[in-house]
């Protein structure tokens, strides 16, 4: 795997600024661009070339394969970690919830709506803080990981059971 923060020319961190990435994108492309190249190896090594660029602004636009290269790069050989039986209770909970809120009032929804981002932000919180410090605790950086991963799939789900129940009262 490419290291996509070193293709666009970042230090590795947890955040960076869109607008950057599209300019380092831009920039880099810009230097490798295949129709600036002539035929042949040249230009087959500039096409190469440019999918990495591409696939690196990718990979740092989108937080999860963002927060997923951090770990692949720092912590390569971690195993994967599941979901802590308290984390999975809470998950389970709240989507029972969701699956009795769906239909009903908007106030009821909007909390499911509320409690997912802002579960979103306590996590994103801890990796951004746990990312960041000197001793980084590869553990808990992918247990944290692996429950962003469950709240975004819940989220997806609450916006399915949102957009069903919609579709049954038309």
């Amino acid at each position: 795997m490419d290291d996509p923060f070193a293709v666009l020319g970042f230090r590795r961190q947890f955040e960076i600024n869109p607008q950057e990435i599209l300019m380092a994108q831009a920039a880099a492309l810009a230097h490798c661009h295949p129709d600036r190249q002539s035929a042949g190896v040249a230009r087959e090594t500039a096409v190469g070339e440019s999918a990495r660029v591409n696939a690196a602004a990718r990979v740092l636009l989108d937080r999860m394969s963002c927060i997923e290269a951090l770990i692949g790069l720092g912590d390569p050989l971690g195993e994967r970690v599941v979901l802590a039986p308290m984390q999975l209770a809470a998950l389970m909970e709240q989507r029972e919830c969701m699956e009795a809120c769906a239909t009903a009032d908007n106030a009821d929804a909007l909390g499911c709506t509320e409690w997912i981002e802002r579960e979103r932000q306590r996590i994103i919180e801890l990796l951004r803080t746990g990312l960041s410090s000197e001793c980084t605790d590869w553990r808990a950086i992918r247990a944290d990981a692996a429950y962003l991963r469950a709240v975004n799939r819940l989220s997806d789900d609450w916006a399915r059971m949102r957009l069903d129940t919609q579709k049954g009262s038309s």
